[in-house]
Formats: structure tokens, C-alpha cells, sequence
């Protein structure tokens, strides 16, 4: 079996091949991505031109439609775009860096703390249902606006021509105000706080592909949290998940759904919920962090430094752990 992967990354987007036989990927390509604006917005068509691109390459390469058993996609959670009845995207993709929910409300209250003490979820700036509140309340959702979805959903929306979206619970979950009990959104305490609820998408629950790409099954884009625990951990009842992207995520399983303060629970694959603690310190920080050394050594002594490296072997002396890391 060949399967296709598509990524939607903060900072990257990636296609590979999967192949099950011999459990390799023959080919992996990758184009980075970018905010189009100060507001970490990203431009969703110029993301559908780089996934239309990459999978020309893959077919260049000998991985076209014609051999491939299944696409898959994955994409960075959160953040949210807006459709019109055709499928068409109508806004800019708000990503899980939006800070809209962090601006005051009239009373004084942030847009976040509002929904968390009028809702009592859990939702924070940049998760979608804040940011959908906030562009409601100003009248800043799109006249054409239908529905939201993710940018995973709206790559599978464009590969497969459908025009009614159709999300995984792992993106829903994403957006807040999802609950995992009911696997489905609290509509009516969405509702009672002023959220916009007519624009939210139908979740999918049925694991039926989302539909055909020159007839390849499609997959419904799944969060890249869930997507990438899948991957690695092979003992999860066993195991801890540290993942290092744009940001950072401790990640740890169990088949129960026990609701903890002050960490997040996400639903897995219908095979139970991920406890996730999760930080903005991944690798935008740390490339920030190496940027900062490199100017402070050139205004100081006029050398142009790699930071990178000397960083790398600073860590590297510190060999002392009593943990089995295996990184993938």
C-alpha cells in the first residue's frame, strides 16, 4: 500500500509517501510557510498552490494518482478560515498565533476571558470559537461567509471539489468549545455567551473517507497533535510524547476522559484523550534565541557568528538523564 501524507504546518508544509511493504517513505518534499500579516494570518490559496505543486512532484517522481491507495492530511489545530457556498475560502487563514482574543471587550475583559468565565471551557486566544467571537462581535466575518473550518479542511475541501465541510473530531476539539463527552459542540452554552454557532462545520463521526482526489480516498484532515502521537508512540499506555515544531507540546494517553485543571484534554482517534500541556517555546523560539546571539556578538566584536552551533555543543555536554529519549 502507498499512501500520500499532506502536512499543513506553521512554518512548513510537507508531502510524503508512505509505503506499508517495507515501512519507508520514498519521497518527501516541503515548502515553507508564512504570515501574511502582523496578525500571523496566512494566505489559504497560496498554501492550496504549494500542495497542488508538491503532489505534481510526487507524481513527477513516480507517485501520481494512478499508484496511490490513500491520501492523508494533517494540519496545524486552532486556527480557523471562513468559506462561502462553494467551498471558496473568503477570509485569510486565522492561525493559533491570532491574538485577537487578548483585546478588551468594552468592560474591560479580554474576548478570552469573557468565553472562559461565561462558558466555564477552556479556550484561549487563537483557538477558533475565540477568534470567530471576536470577528463577530465587531462585524468582521466575511459578507460571504457560510461556514469555518480549519486549512486541513479546506486542502481536503479543494482536493476533492466537495463544497459542505466535514471535520474530524480532532479539529473540532481545536477550536473550543467542544466536548468530549458528547463528541460534539456545547452548542447551547455557546449559544447563551453570543457565539456566532451557524457557521460552524458538521463533524464527522463515521471514519468514511471525506471523498476522491482522481479517485484516491481523502481523508478528513485530522489535528497534527493526534497525527503525529499516532506515529510515534508504539506503547502509549506506557510512553510520554514531547514534540518540538513552531511551538511545543508533553503529550501522555489513557483510554479514560478525566478532565484536569490547567492541562488540556483532546480526543484520540475514538481510542481516548490525549493530556497535552502546551507551550509557545518550540522552534521560532529558539531560532529567535539564536538570532538574538548572533546580533549581540556582531554589535559587540563586528564577527559574524553560527549560533546554531555553538548552542548545539553547549547542550550537548550534559549527558546525564535517566530517560530513553528516541527522537522521530
Amino acid at each position: 500500500m502507498k499512501s500520500l501524507g499532506i502536512d499543513i504546518g506553521t512554518t512548513s508544509i510537507c508531502v510524503a509517501v508512505y509505503e506499508s511493504e517495507n515501512e519507508t517513505l520514498p519521497f518527501v518534499t516541503s515548502r515553507k510557510n508564512s504570515f501574511i500579516s502582523e496578525n500571523f494570518e496566512q494566505d489559504p490559496e497560496l498554501i492550496i498552490d504549494n500542495v497542488m505543486e508538491m503532489l505534481l512532484e510526487a507524481k513527477t517522481n513516480g507517485y501520481g494518482e494512478d499508484i496511490l491507495d490513500a491520501i492523508g492530511v494533517s494540519s496545524q489545530m486552532h486556527g480557523i478560515l471562513y468559506i462561502n457556498k462553494e467551498g471558496e475560502a473568503v477570509s485569510p487563514f486565522y492561525t493559533w498565533k491570532d491574538e485577537k482574543g487578548k483585546k478588551l471587550k468594552e468592560d474591560g475583559k479580554s474576548y478570552e476571558a469573557y468565553l472562559q468565565e461565561v462558558t466555564g471551557l477552556s479556550m484561549f486566544s487563537g483557538y477558533g470559537t475565540v477568534t470567530h467571537y471576536f470577528l463577530g462581535e465587531n462585524g468582521l466575518i466575511p459578507h460571504a461567509a457560510y461556514r469555518m473550518v480549519n486549512i486541513g479542511d479546506y486542502v481536503a475541501m479543494r482536493l476533492t471539489g466537495r463544497k459542505s465541510p466535514l471535520i474530524d473530531e480532532s479539529i473540532a476539539a481545536s477550536f473550543g468549545g467542544y466536548q468530549i463527552e458528547t463528541e460534539d459542540f456545547a452548542w447551547d452554552i455557546l449559544k447563551n455567551a453570543g457565539v456566532k454557532t451557524e457557521y460552524y462545520p458538521e463533524i464527522s463521526h463515521s471514519g468514511k473517507p471525506f471523498g476522491f482526489y482522481k479517485g484516491v480516498p481523502v481523508s478528513c484532515a485530522l489535528g497534527d497533535n493526534q497525527a503525529s502521537f499516532y506515529c510515534v508512540m508504539d506503547r502509549p499506555e506506557e510512553q510520554i510524547n514531547i514534540n518540538v515544531g513552531t511551538g511545543s507540546q508533553v503529550v501522555i494517553y489513557d483510554k479514560r476522559n478525566i478532565y484536569k485543571e490547567r492541562i488540556e484534554v483532546r480526543p484520540y482517534l475514538k481510542k481516548g484523550s490525549l493530556y497535552v500541556g502546551a507551550s509557545i517555546n518550540g522552534g521560532k523560539v529558539y531560532e529567535r534565541l539564536a538570532a538574538f546571539f548572533e546580533e549581540i556578538i556582531y554589535e559587540f566584536t563586528g564577527m559574524k557568528i553560527n549560533a546554531f552551533e555553538k548552542m548545539s555543543f553547549i547542550g550537548a555536554e550534559k549527558t546525564a538523564s535517566s530517560l530513553l529519549i528516541n527522537p522521530s
